[in-house]
């Protein structure tokens, strides 16, 4: 009999224990995960969940405030994706606001995903309980995973089209399995072109190192490389200064260049000129006129000779010329001075 009551009072206060144990850690894990609290229900529409699962974490900008309640295809089929329930604490339900988004985010390649909403602006309205938040595409490592994804896929195909390449190559197919293969005349007839110009491109460099050539010119002697640049920019200033000089009107080119109609009356100025020269030049060649005389008939250049040499050898008219030529001097003076006074 006691050895029944001690059994009993054993088994008794394990059975306790056990169940204080138990209720203790239902609470602890309760206020941990906010079991007991209020809560309030979101809806998001993802097109792809990544392997999320009920009861994942939900964080609010990275704090856990919820849990993953339902996930299921939309009601309205005409919204494409699955719908995912989140519920989260009464107490943070002023901080989701209409311009909050929803992502679903991994902190390593094996750890389980979640849901991660970011905390709304002030100026935003409050989105009620129930609402759908927007979803956005997810970042970190979930869209480095799938960039990866891609990537692979790139280089696997990448992979097969190489594989194939080299496989031609081998068989001698295309043209580059052509030219590995059985090399024909016109290909030996380009390398040993490539050839010639590699070397003389090899040739010139060397020219140009010790300075021989215009190019070597250019790379050595900088003294004279210098001065030739000082005298062109020299000429350029001048031109500059000769455009500026046309450009303005004051002076007579550039008079003719900016204004059209006293351009057309210089150049008719100009072609009657011309063409008075042409006449002129014309009567001399045909021996017409006195100038015209005097270089066609040689009697006239002789005659003019003796006469001169008349007058020097006369003693009066050596003395009336000067005298009459004095006298018509005072008298054209006199009359340029009365001119001059005439108002």
């Amino acid at each position: 009999m006691n050895r029944r009551f001690v059994h009993e009072t054993r088994v008794g206060a394990l059975i306790l224990m056990a169940s204080v144990i138990f209720v203790v850690a239902i609470f602890s894990i309760g206020r941990h995960q906010k079991i007991f609290g209020q809560k309030v229900r979101y809806k998001i529409i993802f097109s792809n969940i990544s392997g999320l699962n009920k009861g994942d974490a939900v964080m609010l900008n990275g704090l856990i405030v919820g849990n993953v309640d339902r996930i299921q295809f939309p009601k309205n089929m005409s919204r494409p994706g699955i719908e995912v329930v989140i519920s989260v604490q009464k107490n943070v339900e002023t901080r989701i606001r209409e311009d909050s988004k929803a992502s679903i985010a991994s902190l390593s390649l094996i750890a389980t995903r979640f849901v991660n909403v970011t905390i709304g602006s002030p100026s935003s309205p409050i989105l009620p309980p129930g609402s759908y938040i927007r979803a956005v595409r997810s970042s970190g490592l979930n869209a480095v995973l799938e960039s990866s994804n891609k990537v692979m896929g790139n280089i696997d195909v990448l992979a097969i089209n190489l594989q194939k390449i080299l496989n031609n190559v081998s068989e001698g197919k295309g043209l580059l399995g052509n030219l590995l293969t059985q090399p024909n005349p016109e290909f030996q007839k380009t390398l040993l072109n490539m050839e010639r110009t590699t070397g003389q491109l090899q040739e010139l460099v060397l020219n140009a190192r010790h300075g021989k050539g215009a190019l070597g010119y250019l790379l050595t002697d900088t003294v004279r490389v210098q001065q030739t640049v000082r005298n062109l920019q020299q000429a350029s200033r001048r031109l500059n200064n000769l455009s500026k000089k046309l450009e303005n009107s004051k002076t007579l080119m550039g008079r003719m260049l900016n204004d059209p109609k006293y351009g057309k009356e210089i150049t008719q100025n100009v072609a009657e000129i011309l063409r008075s020269l042409k006449n002129i030049t014309a009567k001399i060649d045909t021996g017409k006129g006195t100038l015209g005389a005097l270089v066609n008939d040689p009697e006239v250049y002789w005659g003019m000779r003796d006469a001169i040499y008349g007058v020097e050898s006369n003693r009066f008219l050596r003395w009336f010329l000067p005298k009459t030529r004095k006298t018509g001097e005072a008298v054209r003076k006199e009359m340029q001075k009365r001119h001059r006074q005439t108002p």
